[in-house]
């Protein structure tokens, strides 16, 4: 098992929409938008791949892989990336949405789609320069 000192200090992702906002991309079930195009500070992206890793025994660590659509083939070094601390998940929710590539827990799901909501609606410069 994998357990990184300090990670449970990384900042927060924004998980909620603004009241009375809908969000325009709605992932219930991640594995539809592996490789999908979502729409991303005005970029084309896709969704390239999705990692988790258990923190400690209740807490997951979620990354959203995305890339620029127009990259042919995929670089992975330059994927967009957003990650998640879920807390008060078990290893053995980590281990299921790993093997299958996705998740029926609502938390998780809805956690791609409101933080790339967010990040297209707020224009914010954090998202807009992880373009590594």
């Amino acid at each position: 098992m994998d357990f990184v000192p300090g990670a449970e200090h990384a900042p927060p992702m924004p998980l909620m929409a603004p009241p009375g906002v809908r969000p325009h991309v709605n992932a219930r079930h991640l594995d539809m938008y592996i490789g999908k195009p979502v729409t991303l500070t005005g970029e084309i992206l896709t969704v390239e791949g999705t990692t988790v890793r258990a923190l400690t025994p209740d807490k997951v660590e979620v990354t959203i892989h995305l890339r620029l659509l127009k990259e042919k083939p995929p670089i992975r070094s330059r994927c967009i990336e957003f990650h998640a601390v879920v807390v008060n998940k078990t290893t053995l929710d980590a281990w299921n949405y790993m093997d299958f590539g996705y998740t029926s827990d609502k938390d998780v799901a809805e956690f791609m789609g409101n933080a790339l909501f967010l990040a297209d609606m707020s224009q914010d410069p954090r998202f807009k320069g992880s373009v590594l």
